[in-house]
């Protein structure tokens, strides 16, 4: 049974996800730790739960809907890119919900397979994590010419502590 005060809660494009395939909503005990959003009275920093701002949220979710509007139709790219999925979508406004708030925002882009890109950078140095259709979450991180790594992880509603420190070290100074 959908959650529907935590659904009129949310931004309306996820929210209409959510009433559109209520069977996709999880049960409340665990949409709550999800997709519970702060106060719109705290929209300053970071929160004292270590969650994102309400702000950064809202527009991290306003640059997820801008990539997904833009990349639902097949051949998007004019090079035969795969539609991004609304399932993949919904993935990726979960995955934001547990986005850790000392973490830089990451830029949001399509991916020409169909995936979500969330991308952080610094110089030559990068780490992305893509989005898929079912829970199975790709990464690659580019630290060196000699120092790569790619992999993939079952996303289980909670951020990934190792993940969130290889994207940490992009912002590290080269040793």
């Amino acid at each position: 049974m959908p959650h529907w005060s935590l659904i009129n809660n949310m931004p309306s494009n996820v929210a209409t996800l959510f009433k559109n395939n209520p069977q996709s909503m999880p049960e409340p005990s665990t949409a709550q730790s999800r997709f519970e959003l702060p106060n719109k009275k705290d929209v300053t920093g970071p929160q004292e739960d270590n969650k994102i701002s309400f702000r950064q949220l809202q527009n991290l979710l306003a640059d997820l809907d801008e990539v997904f509007q833009e990349t639902k139709e097949p051949d998007w790219d004019g090079d035969n890119a795969e539609p991004i999925a609304d399932v993949t979508y919904f993935n990726a406004t979960k995955l934001l919900a547990v986005l850790p708030a000392d973490l830089p925002i990451p830029e949001i882009l399509p991916d020409n397979d169909g995936y979500i890109e969330f991308e952080w950078s610094k110089g030559k140095r990068n780490f992305s994590i893509y989005i898929t259709d079912t829970n199975l979450i790709l990464f690659a991180g580019f630290y060196t010419k000699d120092n790569r790594l790619s992999g993939r992880f079952d996303f289980d509603g909670k951020f990934p502590s190792r993940i969130k420190l290889l994207i940490k070290e992009v912002y590290e100074a080269a040793s």
